[in-house]
């Protein structure tokens, strides 16, 4: 709920400048488009869509399994045309139908991502034995997230439904092996 507030000023002179909270010391809610996408707009939704891979299910069980619960909804990514824009995405897995998405909104930052890693403006790590993940906006709702965890192994995945929950401030996050070690 916003307030207005209304101030008239009688001035001697025409005003040059007028500064209102030039320092941003009055709180304001931000803009969608002014946050990152953290992995905190997707773990704190309501309404939340996993995406597996058709056919790659039993690779990202255990996280499915850890992270089921009210308002997340599982589908596999053979099942949809697109993706919803009410709903904050997990894409599990770099073969995912909708992972091309996410590397399309890494490309105005000097980013990349497919099945060979992940490619930042300053760094690449190789996929091997990589476990990646990755924020974006919702190209359907920029308020929302689209999230995409690839794991290169069961164990992996199901170490990184345990740790992801404490990333929440993060966009992306690089982590090896099956214990997946940041």
């Amino acid at each position: 709920d916003s307030t207005r507030v209304q101030q008239r000023f009688m001035l001697d002179t025409p005003a040059l400048r007028v500064d209102v909270d030039p320092q941003f010391q009055i709180y304001r809610r931000l803009s969608p488009l002014e946050t990152a996408p953290a992995l905190s707009k997707a773990l704190g939704a309501s309404r939340v869509l996993i995406v597996t891979p058709a056919g790659g299910e039993a690779q990202y069980a255990g996280l499915v399994q850890a992270w089921r619960a009210d308002g997340v909804e599982v589908v596999a990514d053979n099942q949809l045309e697109q993706l919803p824009a009410d709903k904050a995405v997990w894409l599990l897995g770099a073969g995912n139908k909708f992972a091309p998405l996410v590397d399309a909104a890494l490309k105005p930052w000097g980013a990349a991502f497919d099945a060979k890693g992940l490619h930042t403006a300053d760094e690449t790590f190789a996929a091997g034995n990589r476990s990646f993940v990755v924020g974006v906006r919702h190209p359907g709702n920029p308020a929302s997230v689209v999230i995409l965890v690839s794991a290169p192994s069961a164990a992996a995945s199901a170490a990184l439904a345990r740790k992801l929950p404490h990333y929440g401030k993060y966009s992306w996050l690089v982590f090896a092996g099956d214990d997946a070690t940041n």
